[in-house]
């Protein structure tokens, strides 16, 4: 009787100490999979606001992209004299690639966050149900091990299960967080190996219970340090886009008002030129007038000349001589139809300057008129703000007016504004 109840003590002893090992395990990664299990939320509810965060900066560009669209497709409107690719336009290109090249950016992490997300959420889900697996498995096993527990529950069958002397704390997660282990042989292996050669089945079972449990929540560790690195790279994409939006824009805004103020400044000078035109045209006119009317005052003496010469004419065969008057009339008339030829010559010559002079009025009253609609396209760019770019959007529309392309802005109103409030 004696050895049999030292045998049964040292078996339930052996048991028991068991149990609590078992116990104190269970707890332990009970314990760690709570903790990860809220180190994962908290990183979703970053994640979805890094998600957020990349949406919103997603749709924000929607306003400046349909700008810069809008201002491409205007500018196709110029003349066909004023449609060259300045470079007020190469700044709209540049601006159009620098737009299309953040919102694929954006997209792409919008894609690899949602990625993270799901993953995250797919963890989550592994933990919490291997979270409530293990805290079903420590619930049974507290109920097999204290009597307490198992008399509430209805199981008076059980024996009094204790220790006599006390049962010693061992290392939690021995097989996994301890030395490692030896096979039969002596050689060594490695830490987290999931079999271990010459122990027993269940101490194999127990220590790729423990293995499963600690790959996951290092599983769940590497998601998360992933989404750290994919939240610090939204911050610099973020960061970067709104930089490289903004200073395209600027650089757009300065090089529209510009040609803006380039082609005003040539359209002054097209019309000073024309104004001059026209002066020597009127010019020209006057003195065409001022010939014709000499022309017509040669004709007179011409025929007085010729009108001598035929009454000359009917002299005497006695008489009919060429004397001295015959020679008198004969020089007077050759050296008015010299004169007259002259005349005609130079009038045909203003005549061929007005017509010049009136072919470069024409020129430069259809220059004039494509400057004006080229500016009127540019100034429709300059009106088509909208909320894209805030204190960014220039103004332009007065151009031309005494204006410089800088004096017209919203961020300089908002300066005015802050520096009164700051003295008031």
């Amino acid at each position: 009787m004696r050895r049999t109840n030292a045998e049964y003590n040292r078996v339930r002893d052996q048991t028991h100490d068991q149990f609590f090992q078992k116990i104190e395990n269970t707890k332990e990664l009970v314990q760690q999979l709570k903790t990860r299990i809220l180190s994962v939320s908290k990183t979703i509810e970053h994640s979805d606001w890094s998600h957020s965060k990349l949406s919103t900066a997603s749709t924000s560009l929607r306003e400046p992209i349909e700008l810069n669209r809008s201002r491409l497709v205007t500018r196709e409107k110029r003349p066909k004299r004023e449609l060259v690719n300045d470079s007020f336009q190469e700044a709209l290109v540049n601006e159009h690639q620098e737009l299309q090249t953040a919102k694929y950016s954006l997209n792409e992490s919008i894609l690899d966050t949602q990625r993270i997300i799901s993953e995250l959420k797919g963890v989550r889900e592994d933990l919490l149900a291997d979270c409530a697996h293990k805290e079903h498995s420590l619930e049974l096993d507290r109920q097999c091990a204290e009597r307490k527990k198992a008399y509430e529950v209805g199981h008076t069958k059980l024996d009094k299960a204790y220790n006599r002397h006390g049962v010693p704390l061992k290392a939690i997660l021995p097989e996994i967080l301890g030395h490692p282990g030896l096979f039969t042989d002596g050689s060594s292996t490695s830490r987290g190996e999931a079999i271990v050669r010459g122990a027993t089945e269940g101490r194999n079972q127990e220590r790729m219970r423990q293995h499963s449990t600690l790959k996951l929540i290092e599983t769940a560790l590497r998601l998360e340090h992933a989404a750290k690195d994919r939240w610090s790279m939204t911050n610099q994409l973020l960061a970067k886009w709104r930089q490289a939006a903004d200073f395209a824009h600027k650089n757009t805004q300065m090089e529209m008002g510009a040609k803006i103020e380039r082609t005003e400044l040539m359209r002054q000078e097209l019309i000073k030129q024309r104004k001059t035109i026209e002066q020597k045209m009127d010019h020209g006119k006057k003195v065409m007038t001022a010939l014709t009317e000499k022309i017509n005052f040669i004709e007179q003496p011409i025929t007085a000349t010729l009108e001598r010469g035929k009454i000359r004419n009917r002299r005497t065969e006695r008489e009919h001589i060429p004397d001295e008057v015959s020679e008198a009339l004969q020089d007077q008339m050759q050296s008015l139809q010299h004169r007259r030829a002259e005349l005609k010559e130079q009038a045909a010559s203003a005549r061929r300057a007005i017509e010049e002079l009136d072919r470069a009025r024409k020129q430069l009253m259809e220059d004039i008129e494509d400057k004006d609609r080229s500016i009127g396209v540019d100034r429709s760019c300059a009106a088509m703000k909208n909320g894209a770019h805030s204190d960014y959007s220039y103004g332009f529309a007065k151009m031309g007016q005494g204006q410089t392309h800088m004096a017209d802005t919203a961020a300089s109103k908002k300066r005015q504004v802050t520096l009164s409030s700051s003295f008031s």
